[in-house]
């Protein structure tokens, strides 16, 4: 067997290398370097040669005759320091990374350097690889890395919103592996429904979880959940509760299987949500509060009432309201309810509106409202608070109750009919007169009539329409 060469593993080259022209010994320089620099003992650049491959900045070939250290970034100097000392000791110097200062503030250059004491003089050769393509693939990698990060980042907080939803929501869920139609996952809603530890649902089979193991009709729901199909509910009653609930069933796939998602409800009242319960308690206090709460659409037709309303306005049931204009009980005339209307549409909220409430039987009281209103177009509605004038501080209904200023006046100009406008200003100049006819007579009706040249009849039926006066009769005739 033939025995293989020694190897020579010294530092130093061979005879052959040694009687090397210089002239090759530049071309192998420039073969195994994109820049090489030749550096007196005092540091300063004598001679710089560039690979043309390279492309390196123009600013490499004007070194000459400077320090080489004022190329490198300030960063980097320590590095660069320590390779010329190592060299200069004669010491077999390692390769470092070291980035040259940019000119006019551009990106820094990263070159790969060894560097070796070729003569008795001290001077240097260093020659160095552009890694500026390996940093830029390293870039590349970091910003990779850093968009995983931000991916994982952002599904690590979807997966946590998943999770808070599937275990708050009121409604029963489980999570169930299409093809061993095995339960994956089960929220507290569905633990509390099916009556049982959730680690005893996990891993149990869908059928095992109802009576008959959910027969034919749990089969039908999950083969239409398959196909894609919207799904009806389907009746089913519990194993271990004897409940009856409904069960709807949806397709999704994750991670390349496919699940079921099973929504389940109780039957009747003990399956209401919770949002149902809020409506239901919003409801109750509604219904108690002392004021009166009207809601009515755009138009002012009543769409619902609370007691409180039903009370003031002397009606027996809230379907005697229900589709009714609130204006019939409310203002002093067609344009109180008119203003009002027009006042809650522009400003969404109006606050203390001063008017009256006539009630079935004829009665009048002044009444002090806030408003608001809620959505737009078709689907809008008014709230309306109402309460007796007393309650908030205002003097009942007197004289002073119905007449209004010119400003006032003024200002619905373009939101109420003219024709209503008219109406109304005869109404308070009749309700004025009248209480001047009664003032003067010393509330004598048959001397005020003879003055108003109204019958006696026709002033009984005004004083009845504007409220003045005792209306049980025993005015003087």
């Amino acid at each position: 067997m033939t025995k293989a060469p020694d190897v020579k593993t010294t530092d130093y080259p061979s005879g052959a290398l040694s009687r090397m022209d210089t002239s090759v010994a530049a071309r192998l320089v420039m073969a195994s370097a994109d820049v090489a620099v030749v550096i007196s003992r005092d540091g300063i650049v004598k001679d710089v040669m560039l690979a043309q491959e390279a492309r390196l900045p123009s600013e490499f070939g004007a070194w000459l005759g400077k320090p080489w250290l004022e190329t490198i970034a300030i960063d980097s100097r320590t590095k660069a320091q320590a390779l010329l000392a190592d060299a200069a000791a004669g010491l077999p110097g390692r390769l470092r990374e070291v980035n040259h200062a940019a000119a006019h503030g551009g990106a820094t250059v990263p070159i790969r350097y060894s560097a070796v004491k070729f003569d008795d003089d001290g001077r240097i050769l260093v020659i160095g690889r552009d890694l500026r393509a390996i940093a830029a693939l390293q870039q590349q990698l970091v910003q990779f890395q850093l968009s995983m990060e931000r991916e994982y980042a952002r599904l690590r907080a979807a997966d946590t919103r998943y999770r808070v939803l599937f275990q708050l929501t009121a409604e029963p869920i489980m999570i169930v592996d299409s093809t061993s139609r095995r339960v994956s996952e089960v929220n507290p809603a569905a633990v509390a429904l099916l009556g049982m530890p959730a680690h005893r649902i996990t891993g149990r089979t869908l059928q095992g979880l109802f009576l008959d193991k959910g027969g034919d009709v749990l089969q039908e729901l999950l083969a239409t959940a398959l196909t894609g199909s919207q799904t009806r509910s389907a009746s089913l009653t519990l194993a271990d509760a004897g409940l009856p609930v409904k069960a709807h069933a949806s397709l999704f796939r994750q991670e390349g299987a496919a699940f079921f998602l099973i929504r389940l409800g109780e039957e009747g009242q003990r399956g209401r949500s919770r949002d149902q319960a809020a409506d239901e308690a919003l409801d109750g206090i509604i219904e108690r509060l002392p004021d009166a709460f009207v809601v009515t659409d755009r138009d002012g037709a009543i769409r619902t009432a609370n007691s409180a309303f039903l009370d003031m306005a002397g009606l027996v049931s809230l379907q005697a309201a229900v589709g009714k204009g609130l204006e019939l009980w409310l203002g002093r005339t067609g344009v109180d309810f008119g203003v009002l209307k027009a006042s809650v549409r522009d400003g969404g909220v109006l606050r203390s509106f001063n008017t009256v409430l006539r009630n079935a039987y004829g009665a009048v009281d002044t009444v002090d409202i806030c408003a608001v209103s809620s959505g737009s177009g078709q689907d809008a509605s008014f709230g309306f608070i109402i309460r007796p004038a007393a309650r908030s501080g205002a003097n009942p209904a007197g004289p002073s109750a119905l007449p209004r200023t010119a400003e006032e006046f003024r200002q619905l100009v373009g939101r109420v009919p003219l024709k209503e406008l008219v109406r109304e200003t005869s109404d308070i100049i009749e309700k004025l007169c009248i209480e001047a006819a009664l003032e003067l007579t010393g509330d004598n009706r048959a001397s005020a009539a003879e003055m108003l040249g109204l019958s006696r009849q026709g002033l009984y039926a005004k004083l009845h329409r504007f409220g003045i006066g005792d209306l049980t009769g025993s005015g003087t005739d």
